[in-house]
């Protein structure tokens, strides 16, 4: 019995990790034939073939000196400086307004976190029109900030969502360790003190 259930365990994680490999080999041939034909020593821009003839270095080393057609290098470099800012920025928002919520208490938190759940709810795209609006009236269109400005608040709506949901859930669960230890102290007639430190 226990050996019919190992080769039927055994049968089944083959058939398994054939079809992932599988799968996985069908995903990955895309990007390796684009980056095969990277290389490519022949012109044009298809070829009815799916490996190259012959490979160069030629194509990359235009890429990056030959900026009459594509300015390859300055689309890097800012896709690189929106990149780093955007992330910096999104941290140090995440860092700052997930402190203010967790450790501090004031009037309005509830509401706050609610309007963030609710403004988390709605997908990004239909954002679109606003933002672009908002930037054309600060004379941001065509500029970096353009693209960094709108990815910031994405992480910040994300986390008070979650805040939202985690607020009830960490709420029942203090109350449910504060029924629990009261029950403890009770049947082993402690003193409660030793249990005010845990909340």
């Amino acid at each position: 019995m226990i050996k019919s259930y190992r080769l039927s365990r055994m049968i089944s994680d083959i058939v398994i990790y054939v079809i992932l490999g599988g799968l996985g080999l069908i995903w990955v041939s895309p990007l390796v034939w684009l980056f095969l034909h990277s290389f490519r020593k022949e012109g044009g821009v298809s070829v009815p073939y799916v490996f190259p003839k012959e490979y160069t270095l030629e194509n990359y080393k235009l890429l990056f000196t030959n900026t009459d057609v594509f300015d390859f290098p300055r689309w890097f470099l800012n896709t690189f400086v929106v990149a780093v800012f955007a992330c910096i920025i999104s941290t140090l928002s995440v860092l700052m307004v997930s402190y203010a919520f967790s450790r501090l208490r004031f009037k309005s938190r509830k509401m706050f976190i609610n309007i963030g759940m609710v403004l988390g709810m709605f997908p990004g795209f239909m954002t679109m029109i606003a933002l672009y609006y908002l930037l054309k009236a600060m004379n941001l269109t065509q500029t970096l900030p353009a693209l960094v400005i709108p990815i910031v608040p994405v992480p910040v709506l994300d986390l008070l969502s979650r805040r939202a949901s985690s607020i009830r859930f960490r709420e029942l669960l203090t109350r449910l360790l504060r029924l629990t230890a009261q029950q403890e102290i009770r049947s082993s007639g402690r003193s409660f003190s030793r249990f005010r430190s845990l909340f």
